[in-house]
């Protein structure tokens, strides 16, 4: 199956960036897809060799279920053409820096489960905060 991965601060910058519009009166209350490049589609086997060159403790094996009543589509994509037409929004990440941050915050979480995980999440949201804005993505500026 191939899906359309990102980082949960990727919508979030999205979602910024429409309210600034909506704010300064340069768009309407429409609806808008915030998501990865259309080049950015992985497999679920691409995903977890990703991860596992982040983590060593990642691995995976695909077992085959046949459910006669199971549908689920081998490709998901999202059409954000509208959002970066509208509101001059694209994504920030790659595909490897949105694993490698999602990797990195899992793999401290469960090094140190009885640790706040809250300085480093905020250094994450410092960094991707760096990145959008250097993206000539201006919301948060």
């Amino acid at each position: 199956a191939t899906r359309p991965w990102q980082h949960v601060l990727e919508p979030l910058s999205g979602y910024l960036t429409l309210a600034k519009s909506l704010y300064n009166n340069n768009s309407k209350g429409e609806a808008y897809n915030f998501g990865p490049n259309p080049s950015q589609n992985y497999s679920v086997s691409e995903l977890i060799n990703e991860m596992s060159s982040y983590w060593e403790n990642v691995n995976w094996k695909n077992k085959k279920v046949k459910k006669d009543n199971f549908h689920e589509a081998s490709l998901l994509k999202l059409n954000c053409d509208k959002a970066l037409s509208d509101l001059n929004w694209s994504p920030t990440l790659s595909f490897e820096e949105t694993v490698e941050m999602t990797v990195e915050w899992y793999k401290k979480f469960y090094q140190n489960p009885n640790k706040s995980m809250y300085d480093f999440t905020v250094s994450q949201i410092n960094y991707f905060t760096k990145k959008f804005t250097q993206n000539d993505n201006n919301c948060l500026k």
